[in-house]
């Protein structure tokens, strides 16, 4: 079996996202009824996004992810909010 790579699974996600008629609804219904410790994995690999993004200059976002930037800054003043254990 092929190891899947971050750019690989990111580009699939991105092709899933890039249809107005996506599943969301089926796909946080599946990722939130996971192992309990998969879910946690995931809320990290989420947290990572949202420092990334929050870490964005002014020069790096525009209109169309504006307010993914802005809302992900909000995010980042919660205390500790980067700080998933894994247990």
């Amino acid at each position: 079996m092929e190891k899947t790579t971050g750019e690989k699974m990111a580009k699939e996600l991105s092709n899933f996202v890039n249809n107005f008629n996506c599943d969301v609804d089926g796909f946080v219904r599946e990722i939130t009824n996971q192992h309990r410790t998969l879910q946690q994995n995931a809320f990290r690999l989420f947290m990572r996004c949202i420092v990334e993004w929050a870490n964005r200059d002014d020069c790096q976002f525009d209109l169309r992810n504006e307010a993914t930037v802005k809302i992900c800054k909000e995010i980042m003043k919660i205390e500790n909010c980067d700080a998933i254990p894994f247990i």
